[in-house]
């Protein structure tokens, strides 16, 4: 979530810049027709901010390589109208200004952009670690796979430095899409918060509850053998065979609810995060009571 809002402020920025040019060129236009100054200072300096402009979305190379083909064609042009004119026409500091400040401002464009893609990086690796750790589903506001993978991981060393078994309880929701074709997905979502909210009552001080994938629950049970984690089991899934929703007042509903289960124990069921999870997950296919 915070890593969009990081991306749609680098758009706005962008079309801030864009904006700002436009707003520069109309603003030229305007002096030049009302002879503030010459055609040649006109076209110049609106190259010249168009270039900067160049060098702070795009980068520097291509800011360069704009500025070498606009300096080629602002000196040809000058030479031929010299030639033209037999040599009666001046060739003099203004010219030369304007040769040495299109690079400039092209370096200049090229630096702030690197500058600010720097900062830009180093904010979004800032807010994807943020997103990491805090790692909230918004539709649940359980924490997510990659924090439960995390524990269970974490978990797993404990036990292997100091002994002793832990379980993993997963719980599936089974026809999650039917159930959204028949009541609509506001009320899915209720079903989803509502499952949720009835595991968080059930799960002790020291068990890890996270929102694994779409419609699927995991809980780590520290210190729980296979037995103790299948009373878990039975317990929840008496108090899931439906949930009561009010997707708007008035609008009462008692969903009937069909949860599988699975149950993995560390060390019988495998010594890492993804045989455990495997173990587990299989154990949907013979839930079915």
């Amino acid at each position: 979530m915070l890593a969009k809002q990081v991306n749609s402020f680098k758009e706005k920025i962008y079309i801030f810049l864009t904006l700002l040019f436009v707003g520069f060129a109309i603003m030229q236009t305007w002096l030049f027709i009302n002879n503030a100054f010459t055609l040649e200072q006109f076209i110049m300096s609106t190259l010249s901010v168009f270039i900067l402009f160049v060098g702070l979305t795009l980068g520097l190379n291509m800011a360069l390589i704009i500025a070498l083909i606009s300096i080629f064609l602002y000196g040809s042009a000058i030479m031929y109208i010299y030639f033209r004119a037999g040599g009666e026409i001046e060739i003099g500091t203004t010219q030369f200004f304007w040769l040495i400040a299109i690079p400039c401002f092209a370096y200049l464009g090229g630096l702030l952009h690197r500058e600010y893609m720097r900062i830009y990086k180093s904010y979004a690796n800032i807010v994807t670690n943020i997103d990491e750790l805090v790692a909230l589903d918004e539709v649940v506001g359980l924490e997510n796979s990659k924090r439960f993978a995390f524990r269970v991981t974490e978990e797993i060393s404990r036990a292997k430095r100091y002994g002793g078994k832990f379980s993993v309880l997963l719980l599936k929701i089974a026809y999650l899409q039917e159930l959204a074709d028949v009541h609509g997905e506001t009320v899915k979502n209720l079903v989803l918060k509502k499952v949720a909210e009835v595991l968080k009552d059930n799960k002790r001080y020291e068990d890890f509850l996270a929102y694994l994938s779409e419609g699927e629950y995991g809980f780590l049970l520290p210190n729980t053998p296979k037995e103790g984690a299948e009373n878990m089991r039975n317990r929840i899934k008496q108090k899931l065979l439906y949930v009561d929703v009010v997707p708007k007042e008035g609008d009462f509903r008692r969903i009937k609810l069909t949860v599988k289960t699975g149950i993995a124990t560390y060390p019988d069921d495998g010594e890492d995060y993804t045989a455990l999870l495997w173990v587990a997950r299989r154990g949907f296919e013979y839930d079915l009571k």
